[in-house]
């Protein structure tokens, strides 16, 4: 590449489906013309590949993990993997003076004591009390057994002090108990992080179902995932086919359109499945269309096959399979009268009729200028 000429950028030097500033962006090779790019797949946009990020869904650019448990801290509820919850360690970090530190969610201080009762910080966490204060305050205003002091929901009972989120309110209290940003209420996975809508109602959240809608169409082949009444859109014009009125967009409705999803076509005058645009005889009567124009013919009926516009005994399907003119009679020869019949007989002056005329005229205007025109001699 040139470092010095930005109009690179847009080039593609090794061929494949990404120009140079991809392939910049990808951190994938711009001249290797052998293997294909795979442009890594990186759904929280942290530059760490997936298959090696760990924490996929959560932004994480430092991959630092305290506890080496191949969870980043980013998305890891225990860093320091001590069995107290980050929320828990980080709801008691300092003493009610604001300045004496308490837990630190970065290191394992599960054994320690902080407030000397004889209880653990991890006994503390488990039975719900405050590590930092003696257990003395037994206050219980929600009557659910576990002192307000550690009560995760101190005003609504909850026995069990689930926490699905760790986010040190209780489930019972909790108007997001996923924390995925969607209220419980509209949520159809309340429980589950990873989901919250599913279209269909087969238990399958969207983001895992490969058929939102259910209605047996693929949503990578479903031009309407979310709608089952609907699936495809030939013309693109965002209404799908069972509601749009003229599926191809060709501005023939549908009800008569012969060719509903073909905007090129929408007439089949013979019914033989080709239509009329694409057809060479469209009436289907032997003769192509090239041939009836020709000769001032009707190339949407097909009776004018056996017709015989210049009454010389064989048909105009005849002359055509001849490579004879329809309106001259074989074997004779072209004059006014004979084209001048047969294009009455279709209704039209056909051009034979005029290049005779006009032949006609030439003939007569040169014997007129080099016989009758002289002076006679005197006899």
């Amino acid at each position: 590449l040139d470092p010095l000429n930005p109009a690179d950028a847009t080039l593609n030097e090794d061929n494949d489906d990404y120009n140079n500033l991809d392939e910049y962006r990808n951190g994938t090779d711009p001249n290797d013309l052998i293997n294909p790019d795979v442009i890594p797949s990186d759904v929280d946009v942290d530059s760490i590949d997936d298959s090696v990020d760990n924490c996929v869904n959560v932004y994480n650019p430092d991959q630092l993990d305290t506890d080496s448990d191949l969870q980043g801290d980013a998305c890891d509820n225990d860093d320091d993997n001590d069995g107290m919850s980050d929320a828990f360690e980080e709801l008691f970090s300092l003493f009610s003076d604001g300045v004496t530190p308490g837990l630190d969610s970065l290191v394992n201080d599960a054994a320690g004591d902080l407030d000397a009762d004889g209880v653990t910080n991890i006994d503390e966490f488990t039975g719900g009390t405050n590590p930092l204060i003696i257990n003395s305050d037994t206050t219980d205003g929600d009557s659910d057994t576990i002192p307000d002091v550690t009560d995760n929901c101190p005003s609504t009972p909850n026995f069990t002090q689930l926490d699905t989120d760790l986010d040190g309110v209780g489930n019972a209290c909790d108007g997001d108990d996923d924390n995925d940003g969607i209220a419980d209420g509209p949520d159809a996975f309340p429980l589950d992080d990873t989901e919250w809508l599913d279209t269909d109602t087969d238990g399958i959240g969207n983001n895992a179902d490969t058929d939102d809608d259910g209605d047996t169409v693929l949503d990578i082949n479903d031009a309407f995932p979310l709608d089952n009444t609907e699936d495809t859109d030939t013309d693109r014009d965002g209404i799908g086919n069972n509601a749009d009125l003229d599926d191809d967009g060709d501005t023939i409705l549908d009800t008569n359109d012969a060719f509903p999803l073909d905007s090129t076509e929408d007439t089949d005058t013979d019914l033989d499945g080709i239509g009329n645009n694409a057809d060479t005889d469209d009436d289907n009567d032997g003769m192509t269309d090239s041939f009836e124009i020709l000769y001032s013919l009707k190339s949407l009926d097909a009776s004018d096959a056996s017709g015989d516009p210049d009454a010389d005994g064989v048909t105009n399907l005849e002359e055509f399979l001849a490579g004879t003119s329809p309106l001259v009679a074989n074997g004779g020869a072209v004059t006014t009268e004979t084209v001048s019949a047969s294009s009455k007989s279709s209704g039209s002056l056909h051009p034979l009729f005029l290049l005779v005329l006009l032949t006609n005229l030439m003939v007569f205007g040169f014997y007129y200028r080099y016989f009758d025109a002289k002076p006679k001699s005197i006899r």
